[in-house]
């Protein structure tokens, strides 16, 4: 039997032989392979194995759902792109909608503005009571994490007095308790309970408390950085997010940074990187989740 009609009944036999191996099987060139197999119609049947496992993936249940929106900065808000997060939230229908931070700008008592507008500061609060008001009414449960905004109010007018305003607390002038909405401090979180606020396996700051810069690159590395575990945050009106390994277990965490609801445009940054987006978080039974970081580019979820 000469060399070719070795290579016939070889690959008559087994019809998944690739050419390079009956090449060097029998010492011979890739192409006269070939034009042996074409000459003896082999050539059109010879079979592939797969290459790939086909792996169907195996999701876990999800249990819980919520929706994170950050730094709204009332009366500065964008109205187009909170009414889309809300309109989008409405339809998921989700368990919670979490605001992480920064929903008043309280303006007038910034370091920026030196004069105290006490008008314009009731404007803002009452503003702020109407939108957590429509908020806590189309939602079945809401949680308010203070931002760095807020903490405005608690650095410049704690203790002094304001017409048609009880209270001294952000729970007390926005009337947190009345509207069935839960008010969180990450720093007395902290200080109380000996750890940052979390749900599941995820931990949410609004995001001053890192210390992390806004000029930086890459901001969610930069808050993983800081955090070492599941962070998601605001502050920063960037969507961004992050990933890194343990090299000594294989586990993986993540850091996302949320887009703002925010005019993207202000007169004291008016060029900047901003951008409005929410957060999706979907957790599992066992603490595990994971976070769909949507954007809004021209009226457009992504």
């Amino acid at each position: 039997m000469n060399t070719a009609d070795r290579i016939v009944k070889a690959v008559s036999d087994n019809p998944y032989l690739k050419i390079s191996q009956i090449a060097r099987d029998f010492s011979t060139s890739r192409s006269q392979v070939r034009r042996v197999l074409k000459r003896n119609n082999l050539y059109s049947g010879l079979k592939r194995k797969p290459y790939f496992t086909i792996i169907n993936q195996e999701y876990k249940e999800v249990t819980e759902v919520e929706v994170i929106l950050c730094d709204f900065h009332i009366p500065y808000h964008d109205k187009k792109a909170v009414g889309i997060a809300l309109g989008y939230a409405k339809q998921l229908k989700p368990d919670r909608i979490r605001i992480l931070g920064d929903l008043v700008d309280f303006k007038s008592i910034s370091f920026w503005d030196r004069k105290r507008d006490e008008d314009h500061l009731l404007e803002e609060i009452e503003n702020a009571r109407d939108a957590l008001w429509q908020i806590s009414e189309t939602f079945k449960e809401v949680v308010f994490h203070k931002g760095n905004h807020e903490e405005r109010w608690n650095r410049h007018v704690t203790g002094e007095h304001l017409d048609d305003i009880d209270g001294n607390g952000i729970d007390d002038i926005l009337f947190l308790d009345h509207f069935g909405i839960d008010y969180i401090d990450s720093l007395e979180n902290r200080q109380l309970y000996g750890e940052w606020p979390h749900h599941g396996e995820l931990y949410f700051l609004h995001g001053d408390e890192t210390k992390a810069s806004f000029s930086g690159v890459n901001i969610a590395r930069n808050v993983m950085k800081r955090t070492r575990d599941n962070t998601i945050v605001g502050h920063f009106h960037r969507t961004q997010e992050h990933y890194e390994t343990n090299p000594m277990n294989g586990d993986v965490f993540g850091s996302w940074t949320v887009g703002c609801l925010c005019d993207l445009n202000p007169s004291f940054a008016p060029i900047n990187s901003w951008n409005h987006g929410f957060a999706i978080v979907y957790y599992h039974s066992d603490g595990t989740f994971h976070v769909e970081n949507r954007k809004i580019i021209e009226g457009r979820i992504l």
